[in-house]
């Protein structure tokens, strides 16, 4: 398993719920990044005491908060990054869940190539309406 956590609070709760609940490292990678169709850096906006509601845009974060804090966080385009990092787990991703505040598109964007392979991964992604406005 793989997860891409954009805000440093989450992937610091991500790893100890690992390490508590017995998966080491060579069963969950956890990824300090945004997943988007660029690599890159882009700012993240995050609701004071809310980050697990981070957003890319300041009017999806303000939906939760007025107030927020912002920081850069660096960008994968997924497809670049299995290819440089782990070309053999390509073939191997079976299951990608997207929940993204609003980046959505971006994110599957990022996953052409492996959206194209056969036979491709069961995909969800988490929507909702207001933020995808938002956005």
């Amino acid at each position: 398993m793989l997860a891409i956590e954009p805000v440093l609070a989450n992937v610091h709760q991500l790893k100890l719920n690992a390490w508590i609940n017995g998966f080491g490292p060579e069963r969950l990678g956890i990824v300090h990044a945004a997943a988007s169709n660029v690599t890159g850096w882009a700012e993240i906006f995050s609701p004071r005491d809310r980050a697990d509601n981070a957003a890319m845009t300041r009017a999806s974060a303000r939906r939760i908060s007025n107030t927020m804090e912002a920081q850069s966080t660096r960008t994968l385009r997924l497809d670049e990054y299995f290819a440089a990092a782990a070309p053999a787990l390509w073939e191997s991703v079976r299951y990608v869940k997207i929940d993204t505040q609003g980046h959505e598109l971006p994110a599957l964007q990022g996953l052409g190539k492996l959206l194209e392979t056969a036979p491709f991964p069961d995909v969800q992604v988490e929507l909702d309406e207001a933020l995808q406005a938002a956005q």
